[in-house]
């Protein structure tokens, strides 16, 4: 019983650590939620310095040694030591919504990273022509004279193309054959 309280305490106590300050005390409140009773918080975790789409943006200037410009960023008094040269700028500024042409764009950035370019898929078409009297034409480069000339593995991007009936059915299959099991 008194590891369980132990362990509710420190809870409570890191969750306490994390919550805004409050403005005024209501004893009230405590009251109420000591009794076990449900209330909403009567603290809000807004700061009224910060609009609506506004966050805290960090930088971080090092400077050191860097000669090829004078450091404009900060223009207080100075130390007079390596310090001059470092500065850690926090600035409230507006985080624009992202509307779809910046998800568009940021999912061909992370797509572009993995060598995958505007939204294509990899279609991989296998060809063994062994044993075929056809000559095979899919290969037109330079031959080796062994068997190999007679595979190929082609992969080619093609547009992405979503089927969203087809989604639908699988979707029902799968669904299907999990309530079956």
């Amino acid at each position: 019983m008194l590891t369980r309280a132990a362990a509710v305490a420190a809870v409570l106590g890191s969750a306490a650590a994390f919550a805004p300050a409050p403005v005024a005390p209501r004893s009230a409140t405590g009251l109420r939620m000591a009794a076990g009773y449900s209330t909403a918080s009567p603290y809000s975790s807004k700061n009224s310095n910060m609009g609506p789409a506004f966050a805290p943006v960090i930088t971080i200037f090092d400077n050191r040694g860097c000669k090829e410009h004078k450091n404009k960023e900060y223009n207080g008094p100075k130390a007079g030591d390596e310090n001059d040269e470092m500065l850690v700028k926090v600035a409230n500024q507006k985080i624009p919504f992202p509307t779809d042409d910046v998800v568009n764009e940021f999912r061909r950035e992370n797509l572009a990273i993995q060598g995958n370019l505007d939204l294509r898929a990899p279609q991989i078409t296998i060809f063994d022509h062994r044993g075929c009297s056809r000559a095979p034409k899919e290969y037109t480069g330079k031959r080796a004279g062994t068997y190999d000339d007679e595979m190929l593995v082609k992969i080619d991007f093609k547009a992405a193309e979503v089927n969203s009936k087809l989604a639908q059915q699988v979707l029902e299959q799968t669904i299907g054959v999990l309530k079956a099991k």
